[in-house]
């Protein structure tokens, strides 16, 4: 192929040079005849060559002209960014939830149908629980469940919680700092439960993975260290984001609450005011005015979830021996934690300014 292609190359500037010749052998232009065909043909090329550059230039210095005023001026991210949250809100819904039934399939292996344990193995990608494994039959054998795997689970999260945290204190505009802190907040989001659940997990209860029988071992200094490395995201994520998410609800009342965040978003969407950008808008503006704090409250909640679980298998009576009631305990603590949000929410309010948004809620909550 790659010899096709330089051979149809020479050809090509073969048969434009003899055309050029012939060209200029036939032409009444004076000038041209006196001229052989080796230097029609170098005059030819030479011209084509200097108006590609010449248009080149152009091209790039026209592109580079209107993506900085895109950026500068009429302000790109922004554009690209924009008010609506329709497909990240259903997007993050459904993230979740997988999230969420990922986990729940790796509680005990016994409680779940085998076509179930078989079928849904690869939902535990989505909370990153690659370490489990029934027995002997491993999920990823590739990945072994190291020092260096749980410090890199400890450090990519870590990495983009500070990132989210301490963006605003660059030295740059609200233009830069707000528009990558809206990014690192919804990456933080997606990250955070699989964080919680590889640190407590296999971090600093030393779990081997094995989803028959799970042990909470407390080993030093392994286990002091890890929790003395995670504990800031795992409690400060939640803090941090309820102290942001506060300074957006000032009224108690729902119509207000609504007409307030409808008119940042005008003036955003209509450039008159950046007030959405600047004040983090985007933090519940999918929600309303009951549900302002949920994506703090279900961060918070599926978290202690996931300690409480992983402290009950550090008090089982006789983790050698299967207690089938203590067994009950673990399983029926995570699924009342599933299904307590949800039941709330269903019952006594809705959550999401968006009916469609409010759909996926049920049926994605139904489902898990």
């Amino acid at each position: 192929i790659f010899s096709l292609s330089v051979a149809s190359s020479f050809a090509c500037i073969a048969v434009t040079s003899v055309c050029v010749c012939v060209i200029g052998r036939s032409t009444t232009d004076a000038r041209l005849k006196e001229m052989g065909c080796s230097t029609a043909v170098a005059v030819a090329w030479g011209k084509l060559w200097s108006q590609a550059t010449t248009r080149r230039e152009s091209a790039k210095a026209f592109f580079s002209d209107m993506a900085r005023e895109r950026f500068q001026r009429s302000g790109f991210l922004d554009e690209f960014l924009g008010v609506s949250l329709f497909w990240t809100e259903k997007f993050m819904i459904v993230i979740n939830y997988l999230q969420v039934l990922g986990f729940m399939w790796g509680v005990n292996a016994l409680h779940w149908p085998d076509v179930f344990r078989v079928r849904a193995r690869h939902a535990r990608v989505m909370i990153w629980d690659i370490f489990e494994n029934y027995g002997t039959q491993e999920y990823l054998p590739w990945v072994q469940n190291t020092t260096l795997n749980k410090s890199l689970n400890l450090a990519i999260p870590m990495a983009i919680f500070l990132f989210w945290l301490l963006v605003p204190m660059l030295p740059f505009s609200y233009y830069y700092t707000r528009n990558w802190e809206r990014f690192a907040f919804t990456l933080t989001q997606l990250v955070y439960l699989p964080f919680v659940l590889n640190m407590v997990k296999y971090a600093i209860c030393n779990g081997t993975g094995d989803m028959r029988q799970f042990q909470c071992n407390w080993v030093n200094p392994i286990s002091p260290i890890f929790l003395a490395l995670s504990a800031p995201m795992v409690v400060g994520f939640p803090l941090v984001m309820l102290y942001r998410t506060r300074s957006l609800v000032i009224f108690g009342n729902s119509l207000r609450h609504e007409n307030f965040l409808r008119s940042y978003e005008t003036e955003y969407l209509f450039r008159i005011g950046m007030t959405y950008r600047n004040r983090r808008a985007w933090m519940c503006s999918s929600f309303r005015r009951r549900g302002a704090y949920w994506t703090v409250f279900t961060t918070s909640w599926y978290a202690m979830m996931i300690i409480v679980w992983c402290g009950l298998a550090r008090y089982q009576p006789d983790p050698t021996v299967y207690d089938w009631s203590w067994d009950q305990l673990q399983a029926g603590w995570v699924t009342g934690c599933v299904a307590v949000p949800f039941l709330v929410a269903v019952l006594f309010f809705k959550l999401y300014r968006l009916h469609s948004s409010t759909l996926f809620f049920y049926l994605f909550g139904a489902c898990t």
